[in-house]
């Protein structure tokens, strides 16, 4: 429901100084009319906007673009988005939206889809200086997703979704480095999700799967958004519409994609989920909370990716393991890991730079070492855990580490590992059936390795040397094992 937000976003990016002044006149109307159809086409009836007293009533229909598909090929239906803007006349816009919304897609024999919420309900001020609403804040209530994907000669698996209630609020700022800097929050509850396959010959048993969870949240945080510069990518793309063009044209193409990097400068995501459920044919599987993390940089000179995953109090259905495994089932697991010392920003130059659309090959051919050495300028990358974590009543191990890789380097680095609890692991594999012995042995030799410390906690610090040797806690294991 954000594309709503987008949509309007995209027109009023470029309206600073060409709207009339409160009130709404139709002359105003005209000007915002040409300036949504920069970014969504000319098609006729798809945008309409009305002027009424002190506001202007934006309608956006996609009917006519429907209407376009050849018969047979599919349909597509969706709710016109319905909008009222008020200029408040200091280089701001009030935009309100309270609506329901649909959404239907079907394309014969492989894919038919459905949106609905019963609500659509919100405000926002978009600020022309920056291209971007200021701030904003949406609800939804009853939303409603089904799908149903058909493989030729395959399976039907139907998919729904729903969320009782959803509100999400954003707010931006100019950037402190240039661009947008801004945030964007949500939260849902009621929230569930059932995927259903049907047995076929190649899946004898019907797949049912149910996943309930009562609320999530997530947070988005992002510096230095090009805002301006990918609306004019998308002016670009809608006024030239066919390949065609666009090469005829490229040499206007080139500057708007340099004047769209880095994209973003910075980008972090966080989200958290709590009392999930999982109905499956083998029992029900659930855990308390489980959050994610991601942190990413753009198309910068001084690349950086990283996600943490974390699930707790995990619980399996009985029988799942068999009972002398039990006790070694982890409740919590969590890991955190990034990677770096990459450059985006010097091979996207040199793409863009090489670029030549009227030719067989876009890229010329034999660029890929030069891209691949622009991308590596140090030849590896640096990939750290920063932690990982397994626990249960039983145990704890944890594992923090760094190493580098890359295409033609050694892998070198370091991790240290620690574990607590492995006599009371052990002493439970001991219980496993004979076939499973080896485990245990295997589990026994690493506690050989280990160094302990004065507080009983069991240590294995790991080196990846450059000759591609491994030693742990310094020894070679295959000396001490007796492997060649």
């Amino acid at each position: 429901m954000t594309l709503t937000r987008t949509f309007l976003a995209l027109a009023l990016a470029t309206l600073a100084g060409t709207a009339g002044a409160v009130p709404a006149t139709p002359e105003g109307g005209a000007r915002l009319l040409a300036l949504f159809q920069t970014y969504l086409g000319s098609q006729p009836g798809v945008v309409k906007v009305v002027p009424a007293g002190d506001l202007y009533r934006l309608s956006i229909d996609a009917a006519p673009f429907s209407a376009m598909i050849p018969a047979g090929a599919g349909s597509v239906t969706v709710s016109p988005i319905q909008m009222e803007l008020v200029d408040q006349g200091d280089g701001t816009w009030l935009v309100t939206q309270d609506q329901r919304f649909e959404l239907a897609m079907t394309i014969p024999g492989a894919l038919l889809v459905s949106l609905a919420v019963d609500r659509v309900s919100g405000t926002g001020v978009f600020d022309e200086s920056l291209a971007s609403f200021v701030s904003s804040s949406a609800d939804y209530t009853g939303i409603a997703f089904q799908e149903t994907v058909t493989e030729p000669g395959g399976p039907t698996m139907d998919v729904a979704y729903s969320v009782d209630a959803a509100h999400a609020e954003a707010m931006a700022s100019a950037g402190t480095a240039g661009g947008v800097d801004g945030q964007v929050t949500a939260t849902m509850s009621g929230i569930s999700e059932s995927i259903r396959i049907p047995a076929s010959p190649d899946q004898p048993m019907a797949m049912d799967l149910t996943i309930t969870a009562r609320t999530a949240s997530s947070q988005i945080d992002y510096t230095g958004a090009v805002t301006l510069g990918l609306y004019d990518l998308i002016a670009f793309a809608v006024s030239h519409a066919s390949p065609e063009a666009i090469t005829a044209d490229q040499a206007a193409l080139k500057p708007l994609l340099r004047a769209a990097l880095p994209l973003i400068e910075e980008l972090s995501a966080t989200s958290r989920v709590e009392d999930v459920t999982m109905l499956t044919p083998v029992g029900t599987i659930g855990f308390a909370s489980a959050e994610v993390s991601v942190g990413m940089r753009g198309i910068v000179a001084d690349g950086h990716i990283g996600e943490a995953i974390a699930v707790h109090g995990l619980t399996l259905p009985d029988g799942l393991v068999p009972a002398w495994a039990v006790p070694l089932v982890p409740k919590d697991v969590a890991l955190d890991f990034d990677v770096a010392g990459y450059d985006l920003a010097s091979p996207a130059a040199m793409l863009i730079e090489a670029l030549n659309l009227a030719a067989p090959e876009p890229i010329p051919p034999g660029m890929e070492n030069e891209l691949l050495a622009a991308l590596l300028p140090d030849g590896v990358v640096e990939v750290a855990i920063r932690g990982g974590r397994v626990t249960n009543d039983l145990y704890d191990v944890t594992a923090t580490g760094s190493m580098t890789a890359g295409p033609v380097a050694m892998p070198q680095g370091q991790a240290l590992i620690t574990a607590t609890g492995l006599d009371a692991a052990l002493a439970v594999l001991r219980t496993a059936p004979p076939d499973l012995a080896e485990v245990a042995l295997g589990l026994g030799a690493a506690k050989g390795m280990a160094k302990v410390q004065a507080d009983g906690t069991l240590t294995w610090r790991i080196s990846l040397t450059p000759d591609g040797s491994v030693l742990v806690n310094g020894v070679d294991p295959s000396t001490v094992f007796g492997q060649n």
